[in-house]
Protein backbone atom coordinates (compact mmCIF):
# COMPACT_ATOMS: atom_id res chain seq x y z
CA UNK A 1 0.00 0.00 0.00
CA UNK A 2 1.43 3.36 -1.02
CA UNK A 3 0.91 6.16 1.44
CA UNK A 4 2.19 9.05 -0.68
CA UNK A 5 4.66 11.20 1.20
CA UNK A 6 3.83 9.82 4.67
CA UNK A 7 6.84 10.64 6.85
CA UNK A 8 5.83 9.15 10.19
CA UNK A 9 6.29 5.42 9.75
CA UNK A 10 8.33 2.83 11.63
CA UNK A 11 10.35 2.07 8.48
CA UNK A 12 11.20 5.75 7.99
CA UNK A 13 12.23 5.92 11.65
CA UNK A 14 14.75 3.13 11.00
CA UNK A 15 16.09 5.01 7.95
CA UNK A 16 16.37 8.21 10.00
CA UNK A 17 18.25 6.30 12.72
CA UNK A 18 20.72 5.10 10.05
CA UNK A 19 21.20 8.69 8.95
CA UNK A 20 21.84 9.76 12.56
CA UNK A 21 24.40 6.94 13.00
CA UNK A 22 26.52 8.40 10.18
CA UNK A 23 28.13 10.92 12.57
CA UNK A 24 29.16 8.59 15.40
CA UNK A 25 30.46 5.96 12.95
CA UNK A 26 32.54 8.58 11.15
CA UNK A 27 33.92 10.08 14.35
CA UNK A 28 34.90 6.66 15.74
CA UNK A 29 36.71 5.79 12.49
CA UNK A 30 38.53 9.12 12.41
CA UNK A 31 39.67 8.53 16.00
CA UNK A 32 41.10 5.10 15.18
CA UNK A 33 44.45 4.05 13.82
CA UNK A 34 44.46 3.64 10.01
CA UNK A 35 40.68 3.29 10.04
CA UNK A 36 40.50 -0.25 11.42
CA UNK A 37 38.13 -0.04 14.37
CA UNK A 38 36.04 -2.68 16.11
CA UNK A 39 33.75 -0.05 17.69
CA UNK A 40 33.46 1.60 14.26
CA UNK A 41 32.72 -1.79 12.73
CA UNK A 42 30.01 -2.48 15.33
CA UNK A 43 28.29 0.88 14.73
CA UNK A 44 28.63 0.49 10.96
CA UNK A 45 27.10 -3.00 11.05
CA UNK A 46 24.11 -1.72 13.05
CA UNK A 47 23.61 1.02 10.48
CA UNK A 48 24.12 -1.34 7.52
CA UNK A 49 21.67 -3.93 8.88
CA UNK A 50 19.09 -1.18 9.31
CA UNK A 51 19.15 -0.82 5.51
CA UNK A 52 17.60 -4.27 5.10
CA UNK A 53 15.35 -3.78 8.13
CA UNK A 54 13.66 -0.58 6.92
CA UNK A 55 12.68 -2.11 3.59
CA UNK A 56 11.38 -5.24 5.27
CA UNK A 57 9.33 -3.20 7.75
CA UNK A 58 7.93 -0.94 5.05
CA UNK A 59 6.64 -3.92 3.09
CA UNK A 60 5.55 -5.97 6.12
CA UNK A 61 3.68 -3.11 7.80
CA UNK A 62 2.30 -1.65 4.56
CA UNK A 63 4.27 1.54 5.12
CA UNK A 64 5.83 1.95 1.68
CA UNK A 65 5.88 5.67 0.94
CA UNK A 66 7.46 8.03 -1.56
CA UNK A 67 9.25 9.74 1.33
CA UNK A 68 10.74 6.40 2.38
CA UNK A 69 11.76 5.65 -1.21
CA UNK A 70 13.80 8.85 -1.13
CA UNK A 71 15.03 8.70 2.48
CA UNK A 72 16.36 5.12 2.31
CA UNK A 73 18.87 5.69 -0.51
CA UNK A 74 19.89 9.08 0.93
CA UNK A 75 20.71 7.38 4.25
CA UNK A 76 22.64 4.65 2.38
CA UNK A 77 24.60 7.18 0.33
CA UNK A 78 25.41 9.32 3.37
CA UNK A 79 26.63 6.29 5.31
CA UNK A 80 28.74 4.89 2.47
CA UNK A 81 30.32 8.20 1.49
CA UNK A 82 31.01 9.28 5.09
CA UNK A 83 32.66 5.97 5.99
CA UNK A 84 34.65 5.96 2.74
CA UNK A 85 35.72 9.55 3.44
CA UNK A 86 36.86 8.69 6.96
CA UNK A 87 38.78 5.66 5.68
CA UNK A 88 40.37 7.71 2.88
CA UNK A 89 41.38 10.35 5.45
CA UNK A 90 43.08 7.58 7.47
CA UNK A 91 44.93 6.36 4.35
CA UNK A 92 43.02 3.06 4.14
CA UNK A 93 41.21 3.85 0.87
CA UNK A 94 42.21 5.80 -2.25
CA UNK A 95 40.70 9.27 -2.60
CA UNK A 96 39.86 8.68 -6.27
CA UNK A 97 37.40 5.92 -5.28
CA UNK A 98 35.63 8.30 -2.90
CA UNK A 99 35.46 11.07 -5.51
CA UNK A 100 34.19 8.68 -8.16
CA UNK A 101 31.42 7.41 -5.88
CA UNK A 102 30.55 10.90 -4.58
CA UNK A 103 30.40 12.27 -8.14
CA UNK A 104 28.08 9.48 -9.26
CA UNK A 105 25.87 9.92 -6.19
CA UNK A 106 25.76 13.68 -6.70
CA UNK A 107 24.67 13.22 -10.32
CA UNK A 108 21.92 10.80 -9.23
CA UNK A 109 20.69 13.12 -6.48
CA UNK A 110 20.57 16.00 -8.96
CA UNK A 111 18.75 13.84 -11.51
CA UNK A 112 16.34 12.61 -8.84
CA UNK A 113 15.60 16.19 -7.74
CA UNK A 114 14.78 17.09 -11.33
CA UNK A 115 12.43 14.10 -11.61
CA UNK A 116 10.71 14.87 -8.30
CA UNK A 117 10.53 18.58 -9.12
CA UNK A 118 8.97 17.72 -12.47
CA UNK A 119 6.43 15.53 -10.65
CA UNK A 120 7.80 12.44 -12.36
CA UNK A 121 7.77 9.09 -10.59
CA UNK A 122 10.64 8.26 -8.24
CA UNK A 123 12.81 5.55 -9.80
CA UNK A 124 12.69 2.57 -7.44
CA UNK A 125 15.83 0.73 -6.39
CA UNK A 126 17.05 -1.78 -8.95
CA UNK A 127 18.92 -5.04 -8.50
CA UNK A 128 22.31 -3.72 -9.67
CA UNK A 129 22.07 -0.77 -7.28
CA UNK A 130 21.18 -3.03 -4.37
CA UNK A 131 24.05 -5.38 -5.23
CA UNK A 132 26.46 -2.44 -5.42
CA UNK A 133 25.41 -1.30 -1.94
CA UNK A 134 25.85 -4.80 -0.51
CA UNK A 135 29.34 -5.16 -2.04
CA UNK A 136 30.38 -1.65 -0.99
CA UNK A 137 29.13 -2.10 2.58
CA UNK A 138 30.77 -5.54 2.81
CA UNK A 139 34.06 -4.02 1.69
CA UNK A 140 33.76 -1.20 4.21
CA UNK A 141 33.04 -3.74 6.97
CA UNK A 142 36.12 -5.76 5.97
CA UNK A 143 38.20 -2.55 6.01
CA UNK A 144 36.92 -1.67 9.48
CA UNK A 145 37.73 -5.21 10.64
CA UNK A 146 41.37 -4.52 9.73
CA UNK A 147 41.72 -6.60 6.55
CA UNK A 148 42.77 -3.54 4.62
CA UNK A 149 44.11 -4.97 1.33
CA UNK A 150 41.16 -7.30 0.81
CA UNK A 151 38.69 -4.68 2.01
CA UNK A 152 40.12 -2.10 -0.39
CA UNK A 153 39.60 -4.49 -3.33
CA UNK A 154 35.99 -5.18 -2.32
CA UNK A 155 35.27 -1.47 -1.79
CA UNK A 156 36.67 -0.63 -5.23
CA UNK A 157 34.53 -3.40 -6.76
CA UNK A 158 31.53 -1.89 -4.94
CA UNK A 159 32.34 1.58 -6.27
CA UNK A 160 32.61 0.26 -9.83
CA UNK A 161 29.32 -1.63 -9.45
CA UNK A 162 27.76 1.54 -8.08
CA UNK A 163 28.92 3.52 -11.12
CA UNK A 164 27.45 0.81 -13.39
CA UNK A 165 24.20 1.04 -11.41
CA UNK A 166 24.24 4.82 -11.89
CA UNK A 167 24.54 4.37 -15.64
CA UNK A 168 21.65 1.87 -15.46
CA UNK A 169 19.47 4.38 -13.55
CA UNK A 170 20.36 7.17 -16.01
CA UNK A 171 19.45 5.00 -19.00
CA UNK A 172 16.16 4.01 -17.36
CA UNK A 173 15.32 7.65 -16.59
CA UNK A 174 16.14 8.64 -20.18
CA UNK A 175 13.89 5.87 -21.54
CA UNK A 176 11.06 6.97 -19.23
CA UNK A 177 11.51 10.61 -20.27
CA UNK A 178 11.43 9.68 -23.98
CA UNK A 179 8.36 7.51 -23.55
CA UNK A 180 6.66 10.28 -21.54
CA UNK A 181 7.32 12.79 -24.35
CA UNK A 182 5.98 10.35 -26.93
CA UNK A 183 2.81 9.80 -24.89
CA UNK A 184 2.21 13.57 -24.59
CA UNK A 185 2.67 14.06 -28.35
CA UNK A 186 0.21 11.33 -29.32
Amino acid sequence: MREGWNVWTVANGVSLARLVLVWPVTLVILGSERGASLPGLALFLVAAVSDALDGYLARRLGEVSKFGELLDPVADKALGIAVMGALAAKGALPWWALWLLAGKEGALVLGGAVLVGGRKEVVAARTLGKAATVVLFAGLAVELAGLLAFGRSVVIAGVLLSVAAGVDYALLAARKARSGRRNRVQ
